[in-house]
């Protein structure tokens, strides 16, 4: 994953991969919004492809 990839166009990927799933992308919204201040700190958990695997 490209290290400036941002929160918004991670949401944006979850919204066009399941445009249907409004409720899921909510959670994955409320989710990353607290998660991704740790997975800024911590890069190796990106590096890992951790976000595509979830």
């Amino acid at each position: 994953m490209d290290q400036t990839y941002s929160l918004e166009s991670f949401l944006n990927h979850v919204q066009k991969r399941d445009p249907n799933q409004t409720e899921f992308a909510q959670a994955v919204r409320e989710v990353m919004t607290t998660l991704w201040p740790f997975l800024e700190q911590n890069p190796k958990y990106r590096q890992m492809s951790l976000l595509e695997r979830l």
